[in-house]
C-alpha cells in the first residue's frame, strides 16, 4: 500500500499523471507534421529491425529454431500471441533466458521461421509465388 499524506490526490498511474490531451485530431494535422510523423515511425521501425533483430542489441531472450539461434526480446517477441502466452503464462519458458522451439511441421522450414520473426520486428518481406 501507498504511504499517504495529508491533501494528497491520487491520480492514478505514473502514466495517467503524465499524460497530456492531444492538441490536434488526425483531420487537423498538416501535411508536413504527418510527413514528419512518418519520418519518425519509417526511422523507429529500420532502428528497431537493425539493431534488434539484425544485431540483437539489449537481446533478453536468445531463442533456438530449426538450427538457428535469434537474439530477441520479449516485449517484441509479445507481438505474437503464441509468444506473448508462452512468455507469460505459467510456462518454463515464461522465465528461462533460453527458449528452444519444436516445429514438426514439413511445411515450415528455417526460413519461414526467419520471416516471421523479422515480421515481428517490423520487417515485411516480400513473398514470391514458389
Amino acid at each position: 500500500m501507498e504511504p499517504q499524506y495529508p491533501n494528497q490526490r491520487s491520480y492514478g498511474s505514473p502514466m495517467e499523471m503524465t499524460r497530456q490531451p492531444s492538441q490536434h485530431s488526425d483531420n487537423d494535422r498538416t501535411s508536413g507534421e504527418l510527413r514528419a510523423l512518418d519520418c519518425n515511425l519509417t526511422s523507429l521501425c529500420d532502428h528497431i529491425q537493425l539493431e534488434g533483430f539484425s544485431n540483437g542489441s539489449f537481446s533478453d531472450i536468445v531463442v533456438h529454431a530449426m538450427g538457428s539461434t535469434y537474439h530477441l526480446h520479449r516485449l517484441i517477441l509479445s507481438r505474437s500471441s503464441y509468444f506473448r502466452n508462452m512468455l507469460h503464462g505459467p510456462w518454463k519458458e515464461a522465465s528461462a533466458p533460453i527458449v528452444t522451439l519444436n516445429i514438426d511441421d514439413k511445411n515450415v522450414n528455417g526460413e519461414a521461421i526467419a520471416m516471421a520473426l523479422a515480421y515481428l520486428y517490423g520487417h515485411h518481406p516480400k513473398l514470391n509465388d514458389n
